[in-house]
């Protein structure tokens, strides 16, 4: 005999994601994730609650990677600067 499983009516939907690995490293992987979760959400697919879960972890990511990119910036600016004094 086969267990009945408990109906799911009326329940909230429980998000799932795919076991894929999914590449965060540029600003435009960040852009794609939040706009597949944002219509995910809006289609019902998953719910906004985790939706909203994600979003503040992949804005977490982005401003590393925005400070990331300003980081390497300064310290290619400062090296050139002292590299330049070193010549005069």
């Amino acid at each position: 005999m086969k267990d009945k499983l408990p109906s799911n009516k009326g329940k909230v939907k429980v998000a799932i994601l795919p076991p894929t690995r999914l590449t965060l490293t540029k600003l435009h992987h960040i852009k794609s994730e939040l706009s597949r979760l944002y219509r995910e959400a809006r289609r019902g697919d998953i719910d906004p609650s985790d939706a909203t879960k994600f979003v503040y972890i992949l804005q977490a990511l982005a401003r590393l990677i925005t400070d990331s990119e300003l980081e390497a910036r300064i310290e290619r600016l400062e090296q050139e600067a002292l590299n330049e004094k070193t010549r005069l």
